[in-house]
């Protein structure tokens, strides 16, 4: 899930709790109370805060080659 904070108090409160651990620091943002937005990439995106966390971005998978018809003589 990715997440907006909207709240630069609050992220730098959890900031100073929990460093540079990204996973911590959301956990920490969560317990302070203040405001955030989660979701997906696509809902996560667009909206107005002060910072965000995205997921990874999915790889594709291999490309499956299609077999066309043989010619017959």
């Amino acid at each position: 899930m990715a997440i907006v904070f909207l709240s630069k108090d609050g992220y730098d409160t959890a900031k100073s709790i929990a460093g540079d651990d990204v996973k911590k620091l959301i956990e920490e943002y969560k317990k302070t109370g203040q405001a955030y937005i989660e979701g997906t990439n696509e809902v996560v995106g667009p909206q107005p805060g002060f910072i965000r966390f995205m997921d990874e971005p999915k790889k594709a998978g291999k490309k499956v080659k299609k077999l066309g018809k043989k010619k017959g003589k």
